[in-house]
């Protein structure tokens, strides 16, 4: 529940600093927008360590401790647990965009977490329906992130973000802090993400990549971003489902030719099956 209110209301105030346009001019006072940036962000990561040592446990995290559904096997378990992390990861770095809507994405999956294990500990729902439920919640938040992306309207309509924020987008949700944070604390992680998302980008990347990436190949980005993000969620999380995971790793004609083989060994039902695939 700490840990629920300290992230909330990190994208609480995030959220509000943006609607509101307090936050310091990133172009005339840089070195002010870093700081703040780095108040709301390194100040919810401290907040966050002190409450783990004062009152928890690093080793048995709560949602990790959660029990799967017996139909989900162990390698899909550590796939969907990854997923878990690079979403909290890429909660954390939309706090350093300039959207609205995307500083607050990520409240309901922050909200629901707790909700749903008071739920499982009164007994009204088991763990496996706390992990469909959280899994939904995650990938609802990607969702109004790619509705930022790709939205294009005039007047009334939604109106997308801009080609530059879109781009800063996506290259901080692409930079590999998880890959970091094997090396260094999640304050340096933050810390490195907060110089580079409000004092280098501004200052040097935003105009060397608005002026290579043209309009249409930005809009290309945030479609293939789209893709991507949605059929790796639906990969992983459909055990949760009970939907066999999605293979690719063999074609067709492939899977025809071990069905042939096992056929040769009296296989016909599974033949059959393959051929219906």
């Amino acid at each position: 529940r700490l840990h629920s209110i300290t992230f909330a209301t990190r994208h609480v105030v995030a959220t509000l600093l943006t609607l509101n346009n307090l936050w310091p001019d990133e172009n005339d006072h840089v070195i002010l927008h870093a700081m703040a940036r780095a108040a709301v962000v390194l100040g919810a990561v401290k907040a966050a360590s002190y409450i783990t040592d004062r009152y928890g446990n690093r080793e048995q995290r709560t949602t990790n401790s959660m029990p799967y559904p017996d139909a989900v096997s162990p390698e899909q378990r550590v796939g969907i647990k990854k997923s878990y992390a690079l979403a909290q990861f890429a909660a954390t770095a939309v706090c350093l965009l300039p959207d609205a809507s995307m500083n607050f994405a990520p409240l309901l999956a922050i909200q629901m977490a707790p909700l749903m294990m008071t739920l499982v500990r009164k007994g009204k729902v088991g763990a496996g329906t706390y992990h469909r439920v959280y899994a939904v919640s995650l990938y609802l938040g990607y969702v109004m992130v790619l509705v930022r992306l790709l939205a294009k309207g005039d007047g009334n309509d939604i109106r997308g973000v801009s080609k530059s924020v879109g781009l800063k987008t996506v290259f901080m949700l692409c930079f590999p802090s998880s890959k970091l944070r094997r090396l260094v604390s999640p304050f340096m992680v933050w810390s490195v993400n907060v110089v580079l998302s409000a004092v280098l980008y501004p200052m040097v990347l935003r105009d060397v990549i608005n002026d290579t990436v043209a309009d249409d190949v930005a809009r290309m980005v945030f479609w293939f971003v789209t893709f991507v993000g949605t059929a790796k969620q639906i990969m992983v999380y459909a055990p949760l489902f009970g939907m066999t995971r999605l293979k690719f790793s063999m074609s067709i004609g492939e899977q025809l030719k071990e069905a042939a083989t096992s056929r040769e060994c009296g296989g016909d039902e599974v033949l059959s099956k393959e051929k219906d695939k």
